[in-house]
């Protein structure tokens, strides 16, 4: 699994739930980014993995989604906008903005990247870092704005505020991805584990899963 979805509280209920359930499978869990989760799930090496919006069109997987964020803005508290009741995507015309690198993960890069064009706005991007942290750390050194995730891992730092912009959302979900193809019962369990502690979630904390069964 990624980092940052490592840290989730839904993942850790499925683990520990899972291992409630099955105290003699052994259960090996492998710190990995989500492009590379991918790589080994149609090679076969691992059984699934928790990824962050990565989902490429591969009939050969499935998913189910586990925890979905979205994306705001990152800026020094002492900032024009920071005062703001309400920031519009034309408020950042002439900021200098911080992304998150295409290569951290190309889909959520080109969503983003959308999101502004359908805004009216061409974004002046003046670095693409990751992770997420540098993004803060850049802010906090005064090279610009950031777009971040809002369910975070990392602490802000002191001096930064995070904003929401007005009508500005490109959703960052975390799924369970597993082989279509897949045969094994134990498989079979962790899936529908993870399904029921989903199902078990608030109503409004309980992410989209149109997609569940489906290709990913």
């Amino acid at each position: 699994m990624s980092e940052s979805g490592s840290v989730q509280p839904a993942v850790s209920r499925i683990i520990e739930a899972f291992r409630s359930a099955r105290p003699f499978v052994e259960l090996t869990v492998m710190g990995m980014d989500s492009i590379y989760q991918f790589e080994a799930l149609r090679a076969g090496r691992i059984d699934c993995g928790f990824l962050y919006s990565a989902t490429p069109n591969d009939e050969r997987l499935q998913s189910l989604a586990i925890h979905e964020q979205s994306v705001v803005l990152v800026m020094p508290v002492h900032h024009a906008l920071a005062s703001r009741a309400m920031i519009r995507l034309s408020d950042l015309h002439a900021e200098q903005m911080i992304l998150m690198a295409r290569s951290f993960n190309q889909k959520f890069f080109d969503e983003v990247m959308a999101a502004f064009a359908a805004g009216g706005l061409v974004p002046q991007v003046v670095q693409q870092v990751s992770p997420g942290a540098i993004v803060l750390n850049l802010v906090a050194a005064g090279m610009g704005l950031g777009m971040v995730l809002e369910d975070m891992p990392w602490k802000i730092p002191d001096g930064l505020v995070l904003r929401r912009i007005e009508g500005f959302r490109v959703p960052f979900r975390l799924d369970l991805v597993w082989p279509r193809d897949n045969r094994s019962t134990v498989l079979n369990e962790f899936v529908e584990c993870a399904r029921r502690i989903i199902n078990e979630l608030p109503p409004a904390l309980q992410p989209s899963n149109d997609s569940v069964g489906a290709s990913c």
